[in-house]
């Protein structure tokens, strides 16, 4: 990924809702195939991957998922088979991320299930893995409420020290860190990140689908 994203003052945001100052971590600015901040984790997973010979990439999430896409991406960039097994409907409109999947030469399938922690989709992983293995290919499942869940949280903890790295070039140092949470892991990366650079943030992740009784504990584990 391009790095670091820079840091922008959003001054009229930041007057609007009554804050002296605001600043911006630009992800979307990250450089690769517009996947915003998913390069980060897939960084540490990809390296697993190949270390393990991987040709096949396998992974689940919603229908219009940015990491979906973003991995869609990396594997094209590799030369890979990329599957994604998609919550939703096969006549879901192809648009947006879907479109971008189709155009990265993603295989599709779609689950009925809508509940990224549904057990039934493990088995739907584990299958795919199997008839990539019995087809000749090396697969490498990423499941990121499941077992590739810590490489993705570590691959989220480089973006601490790129924020001390930036803000130890100005005089004020914010007092928090706001940020979307699906999964949970780029919030647990940053609470280990921040540990160990010695930088004292409160961290507030903005839970964008399950309750925060579900997701409390996944970050914390």
């Amino acid at each position: 990924m391009r790095a670091p994203p820079p840091l922008v003052e959003a001054a009229r945001l930041a007057d609007a809702i009554g804050l002296a100052r605001l600043t911006v971590k630009r992800e979307d600015l990250s450089g690769f195939a517009m996947g915003g901040n998913k390069p980060r984790p897939l960084e540490s997973i990809l390296a697993s991957a190949r270390a393990e010979g991987a040709d096949t990439l396998i992974t689940t999430a919603a229908a219009h998922s940015n990491f979906c896409q973003t991995v869609a991406a990396a594997a094209a960039h590799l030369g890979w088979r990329c599957i994604l097994l998609l919550r939703g409907s096969s006549d879901t409109r192809i648009r947006g991320n879907l479109l971008l999947d189709h155009l990265f030469g993603a295989e599709i399938q779609f689950l009925d299930s809508r509940d990224p922690y549904d057990p039934g989709t493990l088995q739907h992983l584990a299958a795919t893995a199997r008839q990539v293995r019995a087809d000749g290919g090396h697969p490498y499942v990423v499941h990121l409420t499941g077992q590739t869940g810590p490489l993705a949280a570590a691959g989220a903890s480089t973006l601490a020290s790129e924020i001390r790295a930036q803000f130890e070039r100005r005089e004020d140092v914010p007092h928090a860190l706001y940020l979307a949470a699906g999964s949970g892991l780029t919030a647990s990366g940053l609470v280990l990140g921040l540990k160990h650079v010695g930088m004292s943030m409160r961290i507030v992740a903005i839970s964008v689908q399950q309750p925060a009784r579900i997701l409390r504990p996944l970050i914390i584990q």
